[in-house]
C-alpha cells in the first residue's frame, strides 16, 4: 500500500504479543490477525466492511470521520446515528448502524478519549487496548450473525485526532 509504515519497538506489549511482519506495510498478529497499515484516507478505500469513527461522550458529533458519515448519510440515518450517540456513552463502547457510506456496510462509532497533548497517558493505551477489543468482538459477532467467512474492518488512529493513518484488518 502506498505510504504504508513498519511498526516501531515501542508498538508491542511484550516481546512476546505474537506481531510478525509479512510485507512492507502487512503483518500478521497473533497468527490469526492481518493488518494492513495505510496512510491515505480511510473515506476512500474499497471493499471494506465495516469503518469505525473515533467519537466523543459529547452528545453533538465532534470527530472528523463521523461528521463526514453524517454529511454522507441520508436523513433517516442520521437520525439514527444521532439517537445513538445522544444516549449516555461510556469510554470503549462501540455503537453499530444497520447502514453504511461509500463502500461500507457499516458503520461502528468508537467512543474513544482523545490522548492528552498529543503525548498518550498509560490509562490511554489501556482504553485504547479496550475499545479495539471491542471493535473486533462486535465486527466477529456480525461475522458469525451474518455466516461470512470474510470481514475487514477500517480503524483510524484511535485517541490522536488524525484520521488520514489508519489499520485495516481482515
Amino acid at each position: 500500500p502506498n505510504g504504508s509504515t513498519k511498526p516501531k519497538e515501542n508498538w508491542r506489549h511484550s516481546p512476546n504479543c505474537g506481531i510478525r511482519e509479512i510485507g512492507e506495510g502487512k503483518f500478521i498478529v497473533g497468527g490469526k490477525l492481518n493488518v494492513l497499515v495505510y496512510t491515505e484516507s480511510i473515506l476512500d478505500l474499497k471493499n471494506v466492511s465495516i469503518l469505525v469513527c473515533a467519537e466523543g461522550r459529547e452528545a453533538k458529533i465532534s470527530g472528523r470521520i463521523a461528521k463526514t458519515v453524517m454529511e454522507k448519510a441520508s436523513k433517516p440515518q442520521q437520525k439514527q446515528i444521532e439517537s445513538r450517540l445522544i444516549r449516555f456513552k461510556q469510554y470503549s463502547d462501540v455503537l453499530q448502524t444497520e447502514f453504511g457510506i461509500n463502500d461500507y456496510k457499516m458503520i461502528f462509532f468508537a467512543i474513544m478519549r482523545p490522548f492528552g497533548d498529543k503525548k498518550p497517558r498509560i490509562d490511554d493505551f489501556t482504553l485504547l487496548e479496550n475499545t479495539t477489543v471491542k471493535v473486533l468482538d462486535a465486527a466477529n459477532m456480525r461475522k458469525t450473525k451474518n455466516g461470512k467467512s470474510d470481514l475487514s474492518v477500517a480503524i483510524p488512529l484511535l485517541g490522536t485526532g488524525i484520521c488520514y493513518k489508519f489499520l485495516l484488518l481482515y
